[in-house]
């Protein structure tokens, strides 16, 4: 295991991989050739009673909180790398926000110029589903991402990035919003052409309403999911 790689998952990641991303326009990764995809699982017991109800808050909660370690973890990275000569940006919340703000769009909840999950494609570690979740063979959708661009060089791995969903509709038959668009993703789709994104932020947030979460919670999609199914098992 590579050093930087040991690091990462000594503050707390469970899974890192490392992409190519000079396919990718070069203002979406702000110039720099590589990305580092973090993600880190959610906790199982709470995944497992998302399908029932029983786990609204919790699912919440533990949405938040990990997206919270994420953020640390990704400016930790970032400074490691920048303390050894290289040029590195921790896509965080914030910085999210703010990248699309000065590119003269507004700021929609859930979006970015480059997600954590199309980094997370093309370094390997997954792919993405009909769902527009990232799926790993180790956690199924159960996890959350960020992501470091960098110029530091890395062993990335060449991957076609192929969604495994095949004739699976279990998370388009689960939705509470009906908003799964039963298509394959690949680099030339967009999110909005997996799901409508809109009417998947009403279903959201009329769910979390009812527990004051403003942010909003679903998580039905991720734990019905085969491949969380297997990783909850």
């Amino acid at each position: 295991m590579d050093i930087l790689k040991e690091y990462i998952l000594s503050l707390g990641a469970d899974i890192v991989g490392y992409a190519d991303l000079s396919a990718i326009p070069s203002d979406y990764r702000s110039s720099l050739p590589y990305g580092i995809s973090i993600g880190i699982a959610l906790n199982s017991s709470v995944v497992e009673k998302i399908p029932s109800g029983t786990a609204i808050l919790e699912y919440s909660n533990e949405y938040e909180s990990i997206n919270t370690k994420l953020d640390q973890i990704c400016v930790l990275v970032s400074e490691f790398i920048q303390d050894n000569n290289y040029h590195a940006l921790p896509q965080t919340i914030s910085f999210v926000q703010v990248q699309r703000s000065t590119n003269g769009t507004e700021y929609i909840p859930g979006r970015a110029l480059l997600p954590h999950k199309t980094v997370a494609a093309i370094s390997g570690i997954g792919w993405i589903s009909k769902s527009s979740l990232l799926i790993t063979p180790q956690y199924g959708s159960a996890l959350r991402l960020t992501s470091v661009l960098t110029d530091m060089p890395l062993d990335v791995v060449k991957t076609d990035y192929q969604c495994k969903c095949g004739e699976c509709t279990l998370c388009i038959d689960a939705c509470p919003g009906n908003v799964i668009k039963n298509r394959i993703w690949d680099v030339a789709v967009d999110r909005d052409d997996l799901i409508d994104f809109s009417a998947c932020r009403k279903v959201t947030l009329s769910r979390g309403k009812e527990y004051g979460r403003t942010s909003g919670t679903c998580g039905i999609c991720v734990a019905v999911c085969p491949y969380t199914r297997k990783h909850l098992s």
